[in-house]
Formats: C-alpha cells, structure tokens, sequence
C-alpha cells in the first residue's frame, strides 16, 4: 500500500476545507480507492472521507506538489535572490495507477531574473499539464532600478512584492511600436477592473489602460506608480537597498501555506469601447500628436484591451487575452516601422516617432 499527498479538483467540499488526500493502491487489484480526508465546516473537529474506486488506466486531474531541489547551489540565491513558488501546486492528467508524489523543479543553475516554466520540467510519465500555455512555476520579484517593460511583466505577475523606493517602473513597448505581450495589458486590466468605477462603467478600466500604455507611462516611485496600479498597496516598499533579501525572505516565511489565487476572468465589452478608442486616436492623428504607424500601434493595443471580438455578456480567459497579446506583438513585429524603431532606440536611446 502507498500514499501520498495530492489535491483532486472539483472535490465535493470547498478546498479551503481540503486538508490532505491520499491514494490507496492495493498490489494484485485492479481497482484503486482514491481517499479524500477533509475538515466538516459543519461539525467541529470533525472529518469528512470521500472514496473513489477507479481504474488503474482511468485519467484524472489531480493537484500535485511541486518540489524545489538544488537551492543551496543556486548562483541567482547566492547572489541575494529570493524564490518565489508562483504554483506550490501543479494541476495534472495524470493516470490513476501511476500518481506522482511530486513534480521536481531544478533550481540549480537559476540566476536573478531567471524563471522556471513548466516547458522547462521533466513530467512523470503519462502525466501533462492541463493548461496547454508555457506557465511559470517559479520567480522572484525584488525590484530595484528601472522595472520596465518585459521586466514589469514579470513582476506585475508576481503574488508578492518587494520594491526599492528607487524604482522606475512601467510598460513602455508602444513607444518602440510593439504592446506588452507576457500578459502585461491583461494584469492591468486585471487591476483597473477591480474598481469602484470599473464596475459602474465597463468602458472604464479599457479606457484608462489604454491611455496608460498607449502613451508608455512611467512612474519614479512608489508614489507614483500606485495611482497608476504598477504597484499596488500590499506591496512592501524598502528604502534600504541592502534590506531586500531580508524582506523578501521574510515575506516567503510568513506565506509557508500560501495558495495560487484563481485564474482570472474577464467581461470586457468590445466593440463598443473599440469606438470610443478610435475616436481618441483620430483627435490624435488629427492634431499630429502620433503619425500613420502610431495608429497602428495602437489599433493593436486597442482590440486587445477591448477584448477583441466579444461582448460584455461573454467572459474570457487569461489564455484569451494571451492570444490576443501574443497576436497583436507578432503582427506588429513584422513591420518594418516597428523594426525602424527599434532600431533607432538601439542606436541612439532615443524614440522615433513615424
């Protein structure tokens, strides 16, 4: 007989409620008893059991634990990162005669800034991820300096945060003539939608991240960057550089049971926000504040904030607005203006405006 520790998704009780389930696998049969052990919220100090008789080749999602190995050589920990488990749990398919007790990640050669995704991990056989998109497992979040662009990305999808009072942050690809595609608009929406406004004016939290991104806006501080939700007001501020580590580290000790939060949904209106946006720019284009190219930039930035082909009654996914990123930053890539503008950035640190 063997156990091990694992969550089943769409358990019969809530999983606040879940505290450990094990699989009992019983040698010569072909069936197995899959036990869920949970705490009654009815009766105090009481226990709840759930069993399932499976086949040993039926396929089950199941949460399994992730195991971090060789963070004592690790040169980005050594250097004073900090390690963040984005997913302490990994939801698989995986065969009910063949569970694994854990998934493995190898932090061993890790660097600050580096992340461990799931394309990167060796799957136990017959098991795969349930969400088919690279997701990351790991990273840090300690930002100091300039948090910019992609680097805001990886931060802005960090559960916590530690940041230096130094910190210029913010998402500034337009002004190079591309959008933020590693789900930077979809965390912006994320947070301008979780507001008192937002939830009177669906047209409100597109709006105002367009105008947010569409004109590359930074902010210098902690100060400035709250109004504009770069950061929020959970997240720690440290005026000591050098106090980083220790309160990042602190941080992790205090979240030891900490759970990824639910993946995000979103109701975004469409076409309907899509107008008022148009507008915006032909005021724009009209008044030559942005030229023929700038349009295009943010026509793309446009359909993806508005959520594309939807309507306010349909809810999206994350992996919704991925695409709709991922496509946006493909077409405009192959342009040859934007390819112009990153060029000249390169070459002399400066924006061009076509």
């Amino acid at each position: 007989m063997t156990s091990g520790k694992w969550r089943l998704k769409n358990a019969m009780t809530s999983p606040l409620d879940l505290i450990f389930s094990t699989c009992l696998k019983y040698a010569g049969l072909t069936d197995l008893i899959y036990c869920s052990v949970t705490l009654s919220n009815v009766l105090p100090r009481s226990f709840m059991s759930l069993f399932m008789r499976l086949k040993r080749a039926t396929k089950i999602n199941l949460f399994i634990p992730v195991e971090v190995v060789g963070e004592d050589v690790s040169p980005g920990l050594k250097k004073g990162g900090v390690l963040t488990l984005v997913r302490p749990e990994v939801e698989l398919i995986v065969t009910a005669g063949d569970i694994p007790n854990n998934i493995t990640i190898d932090v061993s050669e890790v660097e600050i800034g580096d992340s461990v995704t799931i394309s990167s991990v060796k799957l136990p056989s017959g098991s795969k991820a349930t969400i088919e998109r690279d997701f990351v497992i790991a990273n840090i979040s300690a930002p100091s300096g300039l948090t910019l662009g992609g680097g805001f990305e990886v931060m802005v999808q960090s559960n916590f945060v530690a940041s230096h009072t130094n910190i210029v942050v913010g998402l500034v690809e337009t002004i190079v003539g591309l959008i933020p595609a590693g789900g930077g608009c979809k965390e912006m929406l994320a947070r301008w939608l979780d507001t008192d406004e937002a939830k009177k004016d669906p047209n409100f939290a597109p709006l105002k991240v367009f105008d947010i991104i569409g004109y590359g806006k930074t902010a210098t501080s902690p100060v400035e960057a709250e109004p504009m939700k770069y950061l929020m007001p959970e997240d720690k501020k440290i005026m000591n550089r050098n106090s980083l580590f220790e309160v990042s580290k602190k941080i992790i000790m205090e979240n030891t049971d900490f759970k990824a939060p639910e993946e995000l949904k979103f109701n975004l209106p469409g076409k309907s926000v899509l107008e008022d946006m148009n507008k915006i720019l032909d005021n724009l284009y009209n008044e030559k504040i942005i030229l023929d190219h700038g349009v295009i930039v943010a026509k793309e930035l446009a359909n993806v904030l508005s959520g594309g082909d939807t309507t306010i009654d349909k809810t999206l996914s994350e992996d919704d607005l991925f695409k709709l990123e991922l496509d946006a930053f493909m077409k405009l890539i192959e342009t040859k203006e934007t390819q112009d503008r990153i060029k000249h950035t390169l070459a002399t640190g400066k924006p061009l405006v076509n």
